[in-house]
């Protein structure tokens, strides 16, 4: 995940994203970032899962289909965005930047709306923001149809696009990435 957080602050649309949620003085991918983003108070995390299978022991916890979800919370005061990629489950970097792309673009920029509620309104008001699409269900729709006017999709294939010119490697990834997990 270190490679393609590296690759992914190499575009100015990772950089842009990502610095609504960093805090000043604050190092991700490689990139140092000078201001607090809007959010810096919120906390959005990236999570790595590197275990191998036969590490893995009773994989009771873990289902084998999975291999990266979005998720929030609201706790310690604050809402709790992470964003988790089980790379254990990819070949190789670039089919972990796709669900990485996949799930904290897709799907994370929802962590944006559900921190601007939060401010807004407290977990009430994150709660109703939250219960929108809880499942991911309207994003992979827009994946699918490739919906230019949803704001998840966009940042997907934005990241996409920027990703392809960092590395053309990434194309087949994401090729293969979207086609699966619609």
């Amino acid at each position: 995940m270190e490679q393609v957080l590296a690759d992914i602050m190499k575009t100015p649309e990772g950089v842009a994203y990502l610095s609504k949620f960093a805090k000043a003085g604050q190092i991700i991918g490689g990139h140092l970032f000078e201001q607090n983003g809007e959010f810096h108070d919120q906390q959005f995390v990236f999570v790595d899962v590197s275990l191998r299978e036969r590490d893995l022991g009773d994989r009771s916890n873990v289902p084998y289909f999975v291999e990266g979800f979005y998720d929030s919370r609201v706790s310690e005061g604050r809402v709790q965005a992470f964003v988790q990629v089980m790379t254990f489950m990819h070949g190789d970097k670039y089919d972990a930047g796709e669900t990485t792309a996949h799930e904290a673009f897709l799907h994370g920029y929802q962590a944006e709306n559900e921190m601007r509620a939060f401010k807004r309104g407290g977990k009430a008001a994150f709660d109703a923001e939250r219960a929108k699409d809880p499942e991911g269900h309207k994003d992979h729709k827009a994946l699918a149809s490739k919906d230019a006017k949803h704001p998840g999709y966009r940042l997907y294939n934005a990241i996409r696009n920027a990703l392809k010119k960092v590395d053309k490697n990434y194309e087949p990834a994401f090729e293969k990435g979207g086609e699966k997990k619609q």
